[in-house]
């Protein structure tokens, strides 16, 4: 009877003579297996509300009403409708963004006469049909911050049972990760390393009578991260293989 594919591994690992060889099948393992981790580990993720660490939130108190025209400042962050780079459409009532951003990331001042709209302090992205009950929460929502984050938070207002989309970006426009979720009263996101560290982030939706924002929560910067599960891995490889060789 012939042996199993195990049992011949296994015979094959006792050869002393195939050490070169046992060494190259051993980076190869280490390799994937970190390639697989930080696929596994990489972009953004949607969270529980009550898991945020964040430490900051801006409801909007200041914010005067009615439609806004260009950026919006409060709280050490920027508020507008599009990234510069990006491009502006739409979809029936809704506004679409599609391209990346240009680096460093940056708001456009102007993409309409009117691109935000605050009541009841929250605010909403003004669609191409401006202040009326077909604009109001159909635009798009643009956010630049100050620092790096790696958790995000936004309260949902006006909802009814639409989709909402978050396009997450670096400082340099590069885009991290697009998620698109169900609304909810609450939502929340966390980078899953420091290298998914946010800038910036662009909002649309398409919910049948559009969608309000409020209580916007951040302030958990990217900061240096303890050694990564793959780098662990390779350490382990590594150490196993220095046993092969003292075999």
């Amino acid at each position: 009877m012939g042996c199993t594919i195990l049992e011949q591994l296994i015979l094959w690992y006792r050869c002393p003579s195939e050490l070169g060889n046992k060494m190259r099948f051993l980076s190869t393992i280490i390799a994937t297996a970190a390639a697989a981790s930080a696929c596994a580990h990489a972009g953004v993720a949607v969270i529980s509300p009550f898991d945020l660490a964040t430490t900051l939130e801006e409801a909007f108190d200041d914010a005067p009403d009615g439609s806004f025209h260009g950026r919006y400042f409060a709280g050490g962050l920027a508020f507008g409708a599009v990234f510069v780079g990006q491009v502006q459409g739409t979809d029936g009532d809704f506004d679409t963004l599609t391209a990346v951003p240009t680096g460093p990331l940056d708001l456009v001042a102007d993409v309409r006469d009117e691109n935000l709209y605050f009541t009841q302090n929250a605010i909403s992205g003004l669609g191409e049909f401006g202040p009326t009950s077909r604009g109001i929460g159909e635009g798009s929502i643009a956010i630049l911050f100050g620092e790096d984050q790696l958790e995000f938070g936004i309260d949902v207002f006006g909802g009814n049972g639409g989709i909402i989309t978050f396009q997450f970006f670096r400082r340099d426009g590069s885009l991290i990760d697009a998620l698109t979720v169900v609304e909810a009263d609450s939502l929340a996101f966390r980078a899953m390393s420091s290298a998914d560290a946010f800038a910036g982030l662009a909002i649309t939706n398409r919910d049948p009578g559009g969608v309000a924002y409020d209580n916007i929560k951040y302030g958990v910067t990217a900061n240096p991260v303890p050694v990564p599960p793959a780098a662990l891995l390779m350490g382990a490889g590594l150490l196993f293989v220095r046993r092969l060789r003292n075999a």
